[in-house]
């Protein structure tokens, strides 16, 4: 017994001395993927563990479009990040906001050592707030700590009660900076931007498929020069551009235009949002009544028989002529095994409805995507060092592109491999010395 406890002893210290350590980080390098909120699969975000019943995607609330993250009564999520350093001094900011009720926000992180185990919890909470409000935390890791968790969740007592988080970023801290020397007259703190949108106008009634344009002036009512962003929110229209973003004197207006389609018959309503660095600032709502086109009226006369000319319809529009795309893949790096995300974006530049179909790696889905519109296909697949994965995209059932998913690395096992396997020799030759010489004292 007392020579099999030597040997595994033996064993488990080549083992380990085998092992190597994760490489160093870099300041300014967010460790959170999808931070933003920005891609989703249905209601759960990519990247996140969804840990409570209630969590979903807010369109209506966001530092950064398109989405800020929305948790009520007990939804939480948490995110798990590798290659953490122990000793070092983190620093972990995020943007939350309590629009409607006053709910609790709390966030709570977790270290954990090489083995698994939970080193220690910090946990803070926040109370509402009606306007975005960002936090910075510094955190130090424990000398043995390899990894950790964030978790944001609330509580609350009704189902309507929520919060929204956006905009988590985790970085290793920069050293500090020594403090300057104070002049004697200092400038005072300038005062936080403000601005306000002073008329937004378009057409009441448009026939449905005619263009547009939609304008809003802006006017900087702070003391300071500031950058403004308008964007609108108009699900039943096709917008060009997304938005735009001014710089405004104090005191100054702007004007900002829009080409704006209806792709649907019906009363919408369309929303100009200004925002400024920290968040939403003023909404203007506009209706707007769209209606098919009206047939042209002739006045009425004798009819003269003639030969009807023959019925001449639209040419058929070609696919391959008016679609883009584009894909890309999160995260770039990353270890065998592990799951990939591809993101492929399809683009109708065209005047008719076209079918796609998007193939990786035997994985296909298709969909049908309206005139002037993009529509977005998301594949998850497990990686494998040394295997290429294709990928094909059709219109119409025609080719438009194919090639091999490239932006990504996966780490090859095949050092590590090597050394666990020397390991493992050598600490046979040493279990064989040590049963020579356990022998020879029998």
């Amino acid at each position: 017994m007392k020579v099999q406890t030597c040997i595994l002893t033996v064993i488990l210290i080549l083992l380990a001395k085998a092992a190597k350590p994760y490489p160093g980080l870099t300041y300014q390098e967010n460790l959170i993927d999808n931070g933003e909120f920005t891609y989703w699969v249905g209601s759960d975000p990519l990247m996140w563990t969804v840990c409570g019943p209630y969590v979903d995607k807010d369109p209506n609330h966001y530092v950064s479009p398109p989405y800020s993250a929305e948790l009520s009564l007990s939804g939480c999520i948490v995110q798990l990040v590798h290659n953490i350093t122990g000793g070092q001094t983190y620093t972990l900011r995020f943007w939350h906001l309590a629009p409607d009720y006053p709910v609790i926000l709390h966030v709570t992180v977790r270290w954990y050592n090489s083995q698994g185990a939970t080193i220690s919890t910090w946990t803070d909470s926040y109370p509402p707030v009606k306007t975005w409000k960002q936090e910075t935390l510094q955190l130090e890791s424990p000398g043995d700590a390899v990894k950790l968790d964030v978790k944001f969740h609330v509580t609350g007592s009704q189902r309507i009660e929520k919060a929204c988080v956006d905009n988590v970023e985790l970085e290793v801290a920069q050293p500090p900076t020594p403090t300057p020397t104070p002049t004697p007259s200092p400038s005072p703190t300038p005062s936080a931007p403000s601005g306000e949108i002073i008329v937004a106008s378009t057409e009441e009634e448009m026939i449905l498929g005619q263009e547009y344009t939609l304008t809003v002036q802006v006017a900087n009512t702070g003391q300071q020069t500031a950058s403004f962003k308008v964007m609108l929110q108009a699900p039943d229209f096709h917008v060009n551009p997304a938005y735009k973003t001014k710089d405004i004197p104090p005191g100054g207006t702007a004007t900002y235009q829009f080409a704006i389609t209806p792709l649907s018959e019906g009363v919408h309503t369309i929303k100009a949002n200004l925002y400024v660095q920290t968040g939403l600032i003023d909404t203007e709502t506009l209706t707007v009544t769209v209606t098919a086109a009206a047939p042209t009226q002739t006045p009425s006369q004798t009819p003269t028989p003639t030969t009807p000319p023959p019925t001449t319809l639209p040419p058929e529009e070609n696919g391959l002529e008016v679609s883009t795309y584009q894909y890309q893949v999160t995260p770039a790096q990353l270890e065998e095994g592990q799951t990939l995300t591809v993101i492929f974006t399809l683009q109708n530049n065209g005047q008719q409805v076209h079918t796609y179909q998007v193939t990786v790696s035997g994985q296909s889905k298709t969909i049908a995507v309206q005139p002037g519109q993009a529509q977005t296909l998301i594949f998850q697949l497990t990686v494998l060092a040394g295997q290429t994965y294709t990928w094909t995209v059709t219109v119409d059932g025609q080719t438009l592109g194919s090639g091999v998913l490239s932006g990504f690395t996966i780490a090859k096992p095949q050092t590590q491999t090597l050394t666990i396997t020397i390991a493992i020799v050598a600490a046979i030759m040493v279990v064989a010395l040590l049963i020579l010489a356990c022998k020879k004292r029998l």
